[in-house]
């Protein structure tokens, strides 16, 4: 299970609300993109982090590092990890 960075919808510039195009300036407005994309890769690296601590039994870890990713950008993936990371927690 893996989640494009550029297919999440968080990934819209703050200003116009136009996708990120992979540059780190608005193709539409102009803006300063680099702190978003920033953000949204960090999620993206806590998201992948989470599922090797699910897939290593770590389900506590699991579910800590799927809230900071949730923190630093909410996704639909990120709150299905969230919720498989509290499920495994809980089953232990």
């Amino acid at each position: 299970m893996s989640d494009a960075i550029a297919l999440a919808p968080a990934n819209r510039c703050p200003v116009c609300q136009a996708r990120f195009r992979g540059v780190p300036v608005c193709s539409r407005c102009g803006a300063d993109l680099s702190r978003p994309m920033l953000i949204a890769a960090e999620a993206w690296l806590l998201r992948e982090a989470a599922r090797g601590a699910i897939a290593a039994g770590e389900f506590g870890r699991a579910f800590e590092l799927a809230g900071r990713a949730q923190e630093a950008q909410a996704t639909a993936a990120g709150e299905a990890l969230l919720r498989l990371g509290t499920w495994l927690r809980n089953k232990r």
